[in-house]
């Protein structure tokens, strides 16, 4: 919980920071992985709070992200920068 807390927080202060200044691509992409994150996160909560899952944990998949996404309106092929690939690949890269 404290890590959610934690990420929650950092998404906050970087997104009012984007509204007041804008952001660098490579910095955007890894805004959409704690995105990402902390919606895999809440999903799980939530999981775990109806009785669907016994046991949390911090195992996650790239279907878990790709779910998360999904429930956002996030395209995954669409956001693309030169240094990070697309958003699938960088996630991939950086957390599966």
């Amino acid at each position: 919980m404290v890590e959610f807390l934690s990420n929650l927080q950092l998404i906050d202060a970087r997104m009012q920071y984007i509204n007041e200044y804008g952001t660098a691509p490579d910095l955007l992409m890894e805004d959409f992985l704690l995105l990402g994150e902390l919606k895999v996160m809440v999903d799980k909560i939530l999981c775990f709070s109806r009785g669907e899952i016994t046991v949390l944990n911090n195992h996650v998949t790239w279907n878990d992200y790709y779910s998360a996404y999904t429930t956002l309106g996030v395209s995954v092929h669409s956001i693309f920068t030169k240094n990070k690939g697309s958003l699938k690949d960088y996630v991939i890269k950086s957390v599966v």
